[in-house]
């Protein structure tokens, strides 16, 4: 079910993590500008500024909570093929329908281990999502540089 899913919704998630990263690189410019030259200069009203700081806080509030959900998700599935690994033969009396729909329920585990990707390019883990948070800064730094030396 999640490897359909993931095939329906790739080009959604490209496009979803794609805006989160291009985003967030905009976000530390304008920060940067804001900061350099004052939001008079960018003609922001004082409204428009607080207005613009509560939408970044729900924009990445709600970027947070989505990683998270992800990642407990993957983190659940690792506990429970691991927890079934570890079970032991149930006992003599219960039903035999039991043992073998847990073994059946374990093969597929292991057959089908749950990876979540976008379009087969970006596997979402823990070490990924850091991997494309150091980058974004990388390229907020390179921005600024930019900036300094030509503006």
């Amino acid at each position: 079910m999640v490897t359909q899913l993931s095939k329906a919704l790739g080009i959604q998630g490209l496009m979803v993590y794609s805006g989160y990263y291009i985003f967030s690189i905009a976000t530390v410019y304008l920060s940067y500008s804001i900061f350099k030259t004052g939001y008079d200069n960018l003609d922001m009203s004082l409204t428009s500024m607080i207005l613009t700081c509560i939408w970044y806080f729900f924009y990445y509030f709600d970027a947070f909570l989505n990683l998270f959900i992800t990642l407990n998700l993957l983190d659940d599935h690792k506990k429970l093929k691991r927890l079934l690994g570890e079970r032991t033969v149930f006992a003599s009396r219960l039903d035999i329908r039991l043992e073998e729909a847990f073994e059946k329920m374990q093969l597929q585990l292991i057959r089908n281990p749950l990876k979540i990707d976008i379009l087969k390019t970006y596997v979402i883990t823990r070490e990924t999502s850091m991997a494309m948070l150091g980058s974004g800064v990388l390229h907020s730094i390179i921005l600024i540089q930019f900036d300094l030396e030509y503006f």
